[in-house]
């Protein structure tokens, strides 16, 4: 981020973090210019209000308490519980579509605010969890737990989201930026041009 500021001295970036509900509703009320959010699971969320450039990729993996079976599907996890953020994170609803996709919904859901506090009731075995890999790597708790891998549905992209027809320079110094820094394939030129466009 120092590099970007050093490039863009006029632009300030405030952070305020959210389920990918929530962050879609402040892109569409003007509360906010752009948000970054994960794929939301229902294709029609953003129809002709929004842009949208794919800037990053995740890796959604399954946490246990260590020592936990291995899990090919719903029916090896042992705990009841899964702990996840509240209504309107995307990544909560990939989690219950893998659960519903083998024919089994967790018994409680547990809501916590942070992933320092998702992983830390995973690793006391509180219950399961769904996160980032990319995530694991930040947290203290990491020696407790163990990971399992979703498959196909684990693989998520992060977008960056804002109002079709809004254009700013702080935006396209954010979308530039992310580009740059980005785990995707670079787009073939004519499509990293109309990414940074606005209509």
């Amino acid at each position: 981020m120092a590099r970007d500021h050093q490039r863009w001295p006029e632009v300030a970036l405030e952070l305020e973090t959210g389920t990918t509900g929530r962050l879609i509703e402040r892109v569409r009320e003007f509360e906010v210019d752009a948000a970054l959010i994960a794929t939301p699971l229902d294709a029609c969320w953003a129809g002709e209000l929004f842009e949208t450039l794919p800037v990053f990729r995740e890796e959604l993996v399954m946490l246990t308490p260590r020592g936990h079976r291995p899990i090919r599907d719903a029916s090896d996890i042992a705990l009841s519980t899964l702990v996840a953020f509240e209504h309107g994170c995307a990544y909560r609803s990939y989690a219950e579509k893998w659960y519903m996709a083998h024919g089994m919904r967790p018994a409680r859901v547990l809501e916590l605010g942070s992933y320092h506090a998702i992983v830390a009731c995973v690793a006391a075995g509180a219950g399961v969890a769904v996160a980032p890999r990319s995530v694991l790597e930040r947290q203290h708790d990491g020696d407790n737990i163990a990971i399992h891998s979703l498959g196909d549905l684990g693989n998520i992209d992060t977008l960056l989201i804002w109002r079709r027809g809004h254009f700013s320079s702080a935006l396209n110094a954010l979308r530039e930026t992310l580009l740059a820094d980005s785990n995707l394939p670079l787009p073939v030129a004519g499509q990293r041009e109309a990414g940074l466009r606005t209509a």
